[in-house]
């Protein structure tokens, strides 16, 4: 079974999720998030801007979820 790109980001997407709600959100440090931001950007050329929204929406999935429970 070959895995395709979408359901490859899936599975990252929910592996990143749960890694935060096991943790909280309180423990990602917004000054550290930005400087591994800078740092991911510049190892996979993903833009830093890219990067920060895609971590403000997840994070809003998860609070969402958390609190619908």
């Amino acid at each position: 079974m070959t895995l395709t790109s979408q359901r490859k980001g899936e599975i990252a997407l929910a592996a990143i999720k749960l890694q935060v709600q096991r943790e909280g959100i309180r423990n990602f440090k917004p000054r550290a998030m930005r400087r591994r931001m800078g740092e991911f950007a510049k190892l996979t050329g993903f833009s830093v801007d890219e990067l920060e929204q895609f971590f403000r929406e997840m994070f809003q999935e998860v609070l969402d979820e958390t609190l619908a429970k």
